[in-house]
């Protein structure tokens, strides 16, 4: 695969809201078709590669005649990427369901116009239906997305209703989920019925039976969920969210073995390679393999002639060697004698108040464990480690290797309960332990010695002057606010594209500009947060101290770098400047007559090499800097003779 086809086979992700129709759905259409609206204005700023699709079964309606549905199928948004037409198509179906003719008093476009029901029965064709929408999702799951999912909006929990024939059925659809090798789920949502609350049974055994029938790889966790009308935003959120899992491993702690994965929380989406495809009712396992060419020829590098070795050197340079060792003590480097690769392996337990942020490097994973791994019953396991650290206020050390092409490292694993006092700026943060990478003594860069010269370098860190201050202008709870131009445009663009009036807009009162500035200024928050903060600083006195301590270490940091970076100028840009000695000003404070022999830009030289919090400086001319080099003389020289 080139560059070209892995840019085209970025991460993308396809959202279909399939919905049931039934006597009692008509109800929470509704909120259902806000929630995709939702999505489409969301999607449209942050993934607008986001695919969209709605369709409904058990749907009387008749589509347009080039469409090919099956029949009870109706296609509300044919699955693409997130357009404006997208939300027009919403947007009208919710008005038209409200709108009410004046003259008969009656709503002529409602859903349950709209949308006739097929069969009044729901549950006496379900399976044929059911099995119908997924074909159909599973033909339109073959355009260019990666990761894809059915969100399946019901208040029926009887798919198959005890029929073992239509269960078959709609498992055989499932497995065409796969059929290109890409990441699918089926995830269904059921609402409270007419009845109240739902039996899951069915649809778990629909799902657990796709499961089984995949012996190779049971990827396949997703599980039916019962929500509330008024909870759909938030499981469609953290469904609709890529995972992006940075490794699996296995994680050992004095002879006890789980297996646990990770995702990386900060880090850019990547498409991971697809590990089975579905065709022809048989499930294949993916298999890669790489060939390597001969620069020369461009024909295959047999194994046999492949040599591991290790470059010693920067590469290219004509001092760049490889050294071939013999293989077995080359695999033995490797594998840094590792026999179990990836592995984590515990070392030891530290209490949590001794974790200092500011000694560790690179960003955190959130490690949770892996149902689908090698070891059995990691999940009681991971657990029962996870709630013992909590109740203890530790913390693990542990050495190893998470992915087989890295490096063995130390980090931390820190369980991310609220109960041990951390609070996370996410809502919402998920259980785990957040595995945080620990520097060795070669990582940790030593200050510059022009530095190190002029002060000791241990008095900023010890004590942070920066970590009182981050404690005190730490919000509780962050919430995020948007972008007050981004999110003007985009409402402009849908005013104009749905030919909706802004009501912001007032020409009788104020001009237009006015108008628009006014818009900006109620949706931009960050002048109120920054008055906010500015007269939180302002009411604390020690607060403001820190600050000013903070500033002054700063301050001298930029001396010391102007210094340097003026002795290092090279020497045909600055001055010659023959520079005066301690002894010099010594012998010169002791005859007052010697500093006529020495120049202003020497004095200046000699003032502007001391540290600054150690010289009074009274003015630019001689015989200010003359003061200023007695003062010094007299409060650190005098004492030294």
């Amino acid at each position: 695969m080139n560059s070209q086809e892995k840019n085209d086979k970025a991460v993308r992700q396809a959202l279909i809201f399939a919905i049931h129709l039934t006597p009692s759905m008509y109800a929470k259409l509704s909120e259902i078709f806000e929630e995709i609206q939702f999505l489409i204005r969301n999607l449209a700023k942050s993934l607008p590669k986001t695919g969209i699709g709605c369709y409904l079964f058990n749907c009387g309606a008749k589509n347009n005649q080039r469409l090919e549905m099956d029949y009870g199928i109706y296609q509300v948004l044919e699955l693409g990427d997130i357009d404006i037409q997208q939300l027009k198509r919403i947007t009208s179906l919710l008005d038209d369901n409200e709108y009410e003719d004046e003259l008969t008093g009656e709503c002529p476009k409602t859903f349950k116009k709209v949308f006739p029901m097929l069969n009044k029965d729901p549950v006496q064709n379900y399976a044929q239906q059911l099995s119908r929408l997924i074909s159909q999702c599973a033909r339109e799951f073959n355009k260019n997305y990666t990761s894809k999912k059915v969100f399946l909006f019901t208040d029926c929990d009887k798919p198959y209703n005890g029929n073992n024939g239509d269960l078959r059925l709609i498992v055989s659809r499932l497995n065409m989920f796969n059929s290109e090798g890409t990441d699918a789920r089926f995830i269904p949502f059921l609402l409270p019925g007419p009845s109240g609350d739902s039996d899951l049974s069915e649809f778990n055994e629909v799902l657990g039976v796709r499961q089984e029938s995949n012996l190779m790889n049971n990827k396949f966790k997703s599980s039916a969920r019962q929500i509330n009308i008024s909870d759909i935003r938030q499981n469609v959120g953290r469904y609709s969210e890529i995972k992006r899992m940075a490794y699996n491993c296995s994680l050992e702690l004095n002879g006890i073995y789980m297996s646990v994965k990770g995702y990386a929380m900060f880090k850019p989406l990547q498409m991971r390679t697809a590990q089975e495809f579905y065709e022809d009712d048989i499930v294949y396992r993916v298999v890669t393999k790489t060939k390597k060419l001969r620069e020369s020829s461009g024909r295959e590098v047999e194994p046999s002639d492949l040599r591991r070795v290790v470059g010693i050197g920067d590469h290219g340079s004509p001092d760049f060697q490889c050294i071939d060792f013999p293989p077995a003590l080359m695999k033995k480097i490797h594998d840094f004698n590792e026999k179990e690769k990836p592995i984590l392996r515990v070392l030891g337990f530290r209490k949590i108040e001794h974790f200092n942020p500011a000694y560790t490097i690179g960003t955190p994973t959130l490690m949770v464990p892996d149902s689908q791994g090698v070891y059995t019953k990691s999940d009681r396991t991971f657990a029962t480690l996870y709630q013992s650290m909590v109740r203890k206020k530790s913390m693990a050390v542990v050495w190893g290797i998470p992915t087989r092409v890295k490096a063995p490292g130390l980090y931390y694993l820190i369980p991310t309960h609220s109960a041990l006092g951390f609070k996370t700026t996410t809502e919402n943060y998920p259980d785990g332990l957040a595995m945080i990478p620990l520097p060795f003594k070669d990582d940790i860069r030593s200050l510059p010695e022009y530095l190190t010269n002029q002060y000791n370098p241990t008095e900023i860190i010890l004590p942070n002057p920066l970590e009182p201050i981050l404690k005190k202008l730490t919000e509780d709870k962050f919430e995020p606010f948007e972008n007050p131009k981004l999110t003007y445009a985009f409402d402009y663009m849908e005013l104009n594209a749905l030919q909706e009036v802004d009501p912001y807009l007032n020409p009788e009162t104020e001009p237009e500009s006015f108008s628009k500035q006014r818009k900006v200024n109620d949706i931009d928050q960050t002048v109120s947060k920054c008055k906010k903060l500015r007269k939180k600083i302002r009411g604390d006195e020690e607060l403001q101290q820190q600050f000013r301590d903070v500033n002054a270490e700063l301050i001298r940091t930029a001396n010391a770098e102007t210094i340097h970076a003026a002795e290092t100028e090279p020497a045909a840009k600055k001055k010659k400047v023959e520079r005066i000695t301690d002894a010099i000003v010594r012998s010169a404070c002791q005859d007052v007559k010697l500093f006529k022999n020495i120049k202003v830009a020497q004095l200046k030289d000699y003032l502007d090499s001391k540290p600054p919090g150690l010289v009074k400086r009274s003015g630019k001319l001689k015989g200010d800097l003359i003061d200023s080099v007695k003062d010094y003389y007299e409060n650190h020289l005098k004492d030294e003779d």
